[in-house]
């Protein structure tokens, strides 16, 4: 399936002569990970399992908004440290980070570490 899209920049009085390439995504879906626990100092090496995971090299996971990088192992798994946090569940999504320095996620239903 080609998740690719042509794009044409057009501004008043102006259109570009070339088109760019929009890339439409498939939600990322995590139905698990492992471990399920880890010490509040961080640093836990936690593996996503799921579907649809994107080959973007700037892939995070959130960790209720504390980021570590994301590595990509298949579209089924990713690789996360787990950053420091305090006691208690977080949520943990997979995104990236935009422009704007605003975190988007990619998955549907966040996980719990």
């Amino acid at each position: 399936i080609d998740n690719y899209t042509d794009v044409v920049a057009i501004e008043e009085n102006w259109k570009s002569d070339y088109s760019l390439k929009y890339e439409y995504l498939f939600e990322a879906q995590i139905s698990m990970l492992m471990p399920r626990t880890g010490p509040t100092r961080g640093g836990t090496a936690v593996i996503l399992r799921g579907s649809n995971f994107p080959p973007i090299p700037s892939l995070l996971c959130s960790f209720d908004n504390n980021f570590s990088d994301a590595t990509l192992l298949s579209e089924t798994e990713i690789l996360c440290a787990a950053p420091p946090g305090t006691n208690g569940t977080v949520r943990i999504n997979v995104g990236i980070v935009d422009a704007a320095n605003s975190f988007t996620s990619l998955s549907k239903a966040a996980a719990q570490f």
